[in-house]
């Protein structure tokens, strides 16, 4: 499976691409593999150079942007150092080994040169150059300022609600238990309290008695 690593975001101004890893320590790269990677931004050129040790039939192909066709491919047999001068970024880095030999790799070191100012390579928009400052989502809070402050709005009438429900649901259980404990302490106004919701039930039950007759 071919592995990719992106580098060409712009942000990244100069590097080293070392395949495999610590390969000054003795380490190869395996059989078959498959790795590509992307220098530079979109647009600009990219510079440098690439020390290699590569085995018979494996090979490191060089790609400029927009110049699929015009492959360059590093060998066994190539120059050493191979020098990359002003080439077109990004620059595409794609490395192929067989299955019959193992070696030491390559060492890529580049550095990219941005486009001029004010000019891009899709004609359009220039990036903003040093001293000037990009605005991100200013439009977004200029246009919704009043949404958002309706939406605050209701969020504080929301709190405020629960508040006022919170502390009157506290009052009732006071009362409620200030009433049970003052009948405990009180057995006489609870027997009281009693007959009289038996007579007003009873009274009730007569006068609807005597409407019904």
């Amino acid at each position: 499976k071919e592995r990719t690593f992106d580098l060409s975001g712009g942000g990244v101004l100069s590097g080293l691409v070392e395949y495999p890893l610590w390969r000054k320590h003795g380490f190869v790269y395996a059989y078959g593999q498959q790795c590509t990677w992307q220098l530079g931004g979109s647009g600009g050129t990219v510079s440098g150079n690439v020390k290699h040790d590569l085995a018979p039939y494996d090979a490191l192909h060089l790609m400029e942007a927009g110049n699929s066709l015009g492959v360059e491919t590093v060998g066994s047999m190539s120059e050493n150092p191979k020098q990359l001068v002003g080439l077109a970024a990004p620059v595409t880095l794609r490395f192929f080994s067989d299955g019959a030999y193992e070696a030491a790799g390559f060492t890529a070191r580049w550095d990219y040169s941005p486009p001029a100012s004010g000019s891009s390579s899709s004609g359009g928009s220039s990036t903003p150059s040093r001293g000037e400052t990009v605005s991100v989502g200013s439009n977004f809070f200029e246009g919704n300022g009043q949404i958002l402050i309706i939406v605050a709005a209701l969020l504080g009438c929301l709190v405020l609600v629960a508040a006022i429900g919170c502390i009157a649901m506290d009052c009732v259980r006071r009362y409620r238990r200030r009433s049970v404990s003052g009948m405990r302490d009180n057995p006489a106004a609870w027997v009281y309290a009693t007959a009289s919701a038996s007579a007003a039930a009873a009274s009730a039950a007569a006068a609807a008695a005597a409407a019904a007759g």
